[in-house]
């Protein structure tokens, strides 16, 4: 199929449009609206949709980031809000965000975790009265070399009737606690009061709602949240991984390796948190 994204000149809601093969991009108009991507898509069971290589030459146009996600949003029947100002790539700029706020939108959510985690973070940890010290969980595979986090993103789209979202937390490898004089030897610890001696670490990302998108949906908001709640609720993919690598920018320090884990292959391995 084809498909093109386009632009209402006025309010700068995006509109998508899909379209059987056999018709000409140039030919489809929108009065008041101008045509900003275009390309071919196709409609799947795994991925619901599949953006394909190629451009439109009636237009001149290629396709652009973020068109699937707004192809999904017309197949789920998505809400005004979905489209308007769509833009993934600016909508958590780094320069304007502190890093209180990032830690806000990445909490643990069974435990307080610190605000920066370093390389070496819970390796400093003894037990005597349980007769354990912390050593290290990562290093013992070529594959593993450096200590990990990962973000894991999941969705219900395509599983669950009108499931729209993703939603992403960050899982950091933490310590293997030793028992004292037997080396290889570990216990698990789950003693709440002590987070950092755990062997994994979670934290849970989330973002500030807006009133556009609480009025669009009161069904959903309005008897429940406010303006600036925190929802783990993302729109889009990208959402997920832009508010990602600023945790990882800004909450983690020395020698790590990112990584992202999501239904989609096309995110996942080594996660380059300069891109």
């Amino acid at each position: 199929m084809k498909y093109i994204v386009f632009e209402d000149v006025k309010t700068g809601l995006k509109i998508p449009v899909v379209f059987p093969d056999h018709v000409t991009h140039s030919t489809i108009k929108i009065e008041g609206a101008k045509p900003i991507s275009a390309g071919f898509c196709l409609v799947g069971t795994e991925e619901i949709v599949s953006i394909g290589n190629g451009k439109s030459e009636s237009l001149n146009l290629s396709s652009a980031v973020g068109d699937r996600e707004l192809i999904i949003a017309v197949l789920c029947n998505a809400g005004m809000y979905a489209f308007m100002g769509f833009n993934p790539i600016n909508l958590l700029n780094k320069n304007n965000m502190t890093l209180e706020q990032i830690i806000k939108q990445s909490q643990g959510e069974k435990h307080v975790y610190p605000d920066v985690f370093s390389d070496k973070c819970g390796l400093d940890i003894i037990l005597p009265e349980d007769k354990l010290h912390a050593v290290r969980s990562w290093g013992y595979t070529k594959g593993n070399s450096k200590r990990r986090a990962t973000l894991e993103i999941t969705t219900f789209r395509g599983v669950s009737f009108n499931a729209i979202h993703y939603y992403g937390k960050i899982k950091i490898q933490g310590v293997n606690m030793e028992v004292d004089g037997k080396p290889g030897h570990g216990r698990m610890v789950f003693d709440d009061n002590i987070p950092l001696a755990h062997y994994i670490y979670y934290l849970k990302l989330t973002r500030p709602l807006t009133k556009e998108e609480i009025a669009e949906d009161p069904e959903c908001w309005g008897d429940y949240y406010n303006e600036g709640d925190l929802t783990n609720c993302f729109e889009t993919i990208e959402d997920v991984i832009t508010l990602a690598k600023e945790v990882f920018r800004h909450r983690f320090t020395g020698e790590w390796e990112f990584y992202v884990e999501s239904p989609y292959s096309r995110y996942d391995g080594v996660f380059d948190i300069n891109v």
